[in-house]
């Protein structure tokens, strides 16, 4: 199950006149969405690709040699590519934080 997550900024003009703060937070969370969803594609393809090797290892005889090399190299390269999005999400999540924090203390995040 996915967790809802509600973010509250404050908009000041005052503080962020032009609404640049604003839409550099805006910026950042949208990039940090793009990241997540692209990461849950992935790992979804990663599963996908996990129960061809496990085809391969219960019942050897199924798949040729260089097939199973394939699948075991395609799940190899899958899972570093799955590893390297997880670390993207992490750092945009960090960098949407550190944008949150520059419009003011007034910015709360609330997870249920």
């Amino acid at each position: 199950m996915d967790e809802e997550e509600v973010v509250v900024l404050p908009v000041d003009e005052r503080r962020d006149p032009g609404g640049k703060l604003l839409a550099a937070c805006l910026d950042a969370h949208l990039a940090y969405e793009h990241a997540r969803a692209t990461r849950k594609y992935l790992t979804l393809s990663l599963i996908a690709v996990s129960a061809f090797v496990w085809v391969a290892a219960v019942w050897p005889a199924t798949f040729s040699l260089g097939v199973r090399d394939g699948v075991l190299t395609a799940w190899a390269g899958l899972a570093m590519i799955v590893l390297g999005t997880y670390s993207r999400e992490r750092y945009l999540r960090s960098r949407f934080d550190h944008e949150a924090a520059r419009l003011g203390p007034e910015s709360a995040f609330h997870q249920p």
